[in-house]
């Protein structure tokens, strides 16, 4: 790696949130859903069928009258064939658009190491990227985007005031419960599973990608779940459709509601939506949408719809409350 590239107050030195989101005036449980169409993992190379599932998650979508947010790379929002479908959806109001920096394919590219988080580049090239891949994005759809994802999590202890600069307002970089400081990330292990404002960046408003560490006992037997964190079997898992089963999914929702959680984002990438597996995903994600606007009573709402809700930090002072933090 190119040290010239790199900054020192990266990812590993992300700051805690200062406060956390008040809630929506509707009280019943909120689910956003993010599809991004990069995984932000090798191979950093434009793919030529990165939006091959969107027609089946849309048919799914435009039955629950649900708008995704889906993350653009750069190398996606410059291929003007393949992206025409999504824009058309755009233009409908059946989809909003984001920004998903992925460092190895947004310019300039010299000197930028393949698998790196935005946030360890260097200040001045981490905004340089961000702004290269806004440009391009409001350039393509006609309207600059406001919800940003790092790839992999990839957010450094300066990238939220970054964003703030950039006009994003939403960040959907956070991972709740995972711990990503092995592969040079951030530790999102005490960050809390429901919207929040970063340090300093009062109008940045946080909302993470959803997640609960678990054990087999959650959901099965609840009594043992002490048993289970005492020795070590409980893993973060993601509420992410591609990743989980359904029941896996339902069970981190039930728990995320049992820990106060009033909103939630599921992840339905757009790529998990083709091939083999893509009739059960879009099955289980018709499934998981019943079950929240069903069983759960909740309803369905965009990033920014939730941002003109609840997206201005309140004049109240006062520093983050450990006793108020909501644990995944």
């Amino acid at each position: 790696m190119d040290a010239a590239t790199l900054r020192k107050d990266g990812c590993a030195d992300l700051l805690p949130p200062s406060r956390l989101a008040p809630r929506p005036a509707n009280p019943a449980p909120t689910l956003v859903v993010l599809s991004p169409t990069h995984r932000g993992a090798p191979p950093f190379s434009a793919r030529l069928d990165a939006l091959a599932g969107l027609a089946a998650l849309e048919q799914v979508a435009e039955r629950h009258g649900l708008v995704p947010t889906y993350a653009l790379d750069h190398a996606l929002s410059a291929d003007g064939r393949q992206l025409e479908p999504l824009l058309a959806l755009h233009q409908r109001g059946r989809a909003h658009l984001g920004a998903h920096l992925v460092p190895a394919l947004t310019p300039p590219l010299d000197g930028t190491p393949p698998a790196l988080q935005p946030g360890n580049l260097r200040r001045e090239l981490e905004r340089e990227k961000l702004e290269v891949l806004k440009e391009r994005i409001g350039l393509r759809s006609g309207e600059r985007p406001r919800v940003y994802v790092a790839a992999r999590g990839g957010i450094g202890k300066s990238s939220p005031a970054l964003l703030a600069e950039a006009g994003m307002c939403v960040d959907a970089s956070p991972l709740v419960g995972f711990d990503l400081t092995a592969e040079g990330g951030p530790n999102f292990a005490e960050f809390p599973a429901g919207p929040f404002f970063y340090p300093a960046v009062p109008n940045l408003l946080g909302l993470p990608q959803s997640g609960a560490r678990l054990s087999w006992f959650h959901g099965r037997v609840d009594g043992l779940v002490p048993v289970g964190r005492a020795l070590g079997m409980e893993r973060a898992l993601p509420l992410d459709v591609g990743a989980l089963e359904l029941g896996a999914l339902v069970r981190v929702l039930s728990v995320l509601v049992e820990r106060g959680v009033g909103v939630f984002t599921l992840v339905a990438r757009v790529e998990d939506f083709h091939g083999p597996r893509g009739a059960d995903v879009a099955k289980r994600f018709d499934q998981l949408l019943n079950h929240v606007t069903g069983p759960m009573g909740g309803r369905l709402t965009t990033h920014m719809g939730l941002w003109d809700e609840i997206g201005h930090m309140p004049d109240v002072d006062g520093p983050y409350a450990k006793s108020r933090r909501v644990r995944s």
